[in-house]
């Protein structure tokens, strides 16, 4: 009955569709498991809620990632660690709420996000990350996620370009 308190106070009684299409994306990684590259059956059952160029970067990076395990025999850090999708390494336990963000592009919309126990604030870590749409036929898909967390560590940045570098990852010399 909690969260559902705080996410009637955060989010509008009738959201738009770009916000029911944020909102449906999170849910969908909520379900995943937490950190490194997600598999290909994964990546699938985000398929609803991406576009098509997200999908094909995020298996391009499976790809490679599989790639870099194979030619470093497991003897390398994987080139993915952490909760892919969240600027917080440790990933989110929370949706707090989606709004659009006036400040940036059309269709990008500001998520609010928290990890930690909702029973205890001290350990609470919220932020916000920047989700960016677009329409692919009939329905509004996330396009891109932009990691705006202000810490020393974790990820930042447009995941589309951290999947595109680890998609173009290739071993050094002598560990093929």
């Amino acid at each position: 009955t909690c969260v559902l308190l705080v996410a009637c106070h955060h989010q509008p009684s009738n959201p738009t569709p770009e916000i029911r299409a944020v909102n449906d994306f999170y849910q969908a990684v909520f379900s995943l498991k937490r950190g490194g590259m997600h598999s290909s059956p994964e990546i699938e059952r985000l398929s609803p809620y991406i576009s098509e160029s997200f999908r094909a970067n995020l298996l391009a990076a499976l790809e490679a990632a599989a790639r870099a395990f194979r030619q470093t025999q497991g003897k390398e850090p994987p080139l993915v660690q952490g909760a892919l999708f969240y600027s917080l390494f440790e990933g989110a336990d929370r949706l707090l709420s989606v709004k659009p963000d006036p400040g940036a592009a059309a269709h990008a919309y500001l998520v609010e996000l928290e990890y930690g126990p909702p029973s205890d604030p001290r350990q609470q870590t919220r932020w916000q990350d920047r989700a960016t749409l677009k329409q692919e036929g009939d329905r509004w898909v996330v396009d891109d996620i932009e990691l705006l967390g202000n810490w020393s560590f974790g990820a930042k940045g447009k995941l589309s370009g951290i999947l595109r570098s680890v998609a173009t990852f290739d071993a050094p010399a002598g560990k093929q």
